[in-house]
């Protein structure tokens, strides 16, 4: 489980298809998810019900330079499932996790030329 602030996307276990984009600053997802946040029933209204509980991390993002750019990554990561959606192409948690990696991808590029860290991908 990574460590440090990240964007991250859950499933339900009890219906997979329902999946959530987020972002932490706290540095330790499995805690935000089990203790504070979405397994307890305590986050986002659009985890909060009993129906989908229990949530899992599916894939976490990290390496964001500050909370600005962790949030615009969240932004656009939900943005670009959400257009795939739209023009009704089916997209599974793979392919939720697919677009994360192309974004990675690209971001990662513009890093590398301006000489700044990379960000890292991870499932679970």
């Amino acid at each position: 489980m990574p460590r440090g602030p990240a964007v991250y996307l859950i499933v339900s276990i009890e219906k997979p298809f329902f999946e959530y984009i987020g972002e932490s600053s706290t540095g330790n997802l499995a805690r935000r998810l089990n203790e504070h946040e979405h397994n307890s029933l305590q986050g986002p209204p659009a985890t909060a019900h009993l129906d989908l509980l229990p949530y899992a991390l599916h894939a976490y993002v990290v390496g964001f330079e500050d909370k600005g750019d962790r949030l615009r990554f969240e932004s656009e990561w939900k943005l670009t499932v959400n257009n795939i959606r739209r023009q009704h192409i089916s997209l599974n948690n793979k392919g939720r996790v697919f677009v994360a990696l192309e974004m990675i991808t690209e971001a990662n590029e513009e890093k590398q030329r301006l000489g700044l860290p990379p960000r890292a991908f991870g499932t679970v």
